[in-house]
């Protein structure tokens, strides 16, 4: 019993992990209509950018925070004026912005390892202390984590549920063409989208380290396909439903990871996302996610 309680509060630290930067995907690809591939890397670079403040701040973490938010909003905001919009007034095929985005993936992965290097780096924090929750157990940086998806993702759900602007976001994301003839600024909202999503992915970048301990600069894209998957799961442009689906797969990851082998429990990770999308091909909680 132990052993699975213990997973148990491992699994909520890791949907903690998946939900932030799978609502900031969501929210990109239910506006824009294509997946980002480099969103990993989109996380890599907020993360640096932490390491950067942590190790000159003598490890203010919570301004590292601040610094991969800003720092990765900004990326996101250059990236959609410079490549994704000149390519989205052409219309261009699906494919296309797969290998673009691939593309800007391979570019800004090399520029990291060009500027950081290509060997592991930690946030130097202190020796964490463990703290008894409920029939929990956690460790500084795990309730960090948790915080940060309480208090970010609480504060998101505020701005799209009771704000104009989350309205507007909401209305784009159900109807483009709808939301344009109701005289929404789709070009405002739309780089908008962009910031948001890029400070969640700056975000989430920082706690996946803290969770694993180590920075490269692949790290976010080898977790690029965990993060995207309760995405998919909870509908795209849900980001109701994909929080629940990164606590399923948080919670079959971590769980199924305490009896069997890691490798095993992706593989079972993923196998209950091809079994809820043959069920429910449009996500497993679209039709129950409202905001």
């Amino acid at each position: 019993m132990d052993v699975f309680l213990q997973s148990v509060g491992f699994g909520l630290v890791t949907a903690s992990v998946l939900a932030i930067g799978a609502v900031g995907a969501t929210l990109q690809v239910g506006i824009t209509n294509f997946i980002n591939f480099a969103y990993g890397d989109f996380m890599t670079f907020g993360a640096y950018m932490a390491f950067l403040v942590v190790a000159t701040l003598h490890q203010n973490l919570f301004l590292g925070l601040i610094a991969a938010a800003i720092a990765t909003a900004i990326l996101a905001v250059a990236l959609d004026k410079i490549v994704f919009t000149p390519f989205m007034r052409k219309k261009p095929k699906v494919v296309t912005m797969t290998v673009v985005t691939l593309g800007l993936s391979l570019m800004i992965s090399g520029i990291l390892q060009a500027v950081f290097g290509s060997l592991f780096k930690t946030y130097g924090l202190p020796t964490p202390r463990s703290y008894n929750v409920g029939p929990f157990i956690f460790t500084t940086e795990q309730l960090i984590i948790i915080g940060c998806a309480v208090v970010v993702l609480g504060g998101l759900e505020m701005l799209l549920r009771f704000t104009k602007v989350g309205k507007a976001l909401r209305a784009m994301s159900d109807n483009m063409e709808l939301a344009q003839a109701s005289a929404i600024n789709v070009r405002t909202l739309t780089r908008l989208t962009w910031a948001i999503a890029g400070a969640l992915s700056g975000i989430s970048g920082v706690v996946l380290i803290l969770q694993v301990g180590v920075l490269t600069p692949t790290t976010g894209l080898t977790y690029l396909f965990i993060v995207m998957a309760p995405v998919i799961m909870g509908g795209i442009g849900k980001p109701m439903g994909t929080i629940l689906a990164a606590v399923l797969m948080g919670m079959v990851l971590e769980v199924s990871g305490a009896y069997l082998n890691s490798g095993y429990s992706i593989a079972l990770a993923f196998g209950v996302l091809v079994v809820a999308l043959m069920v429910r091909p449009q996500g497993l909680f679209a039709a129950r996610a409202r905001h």
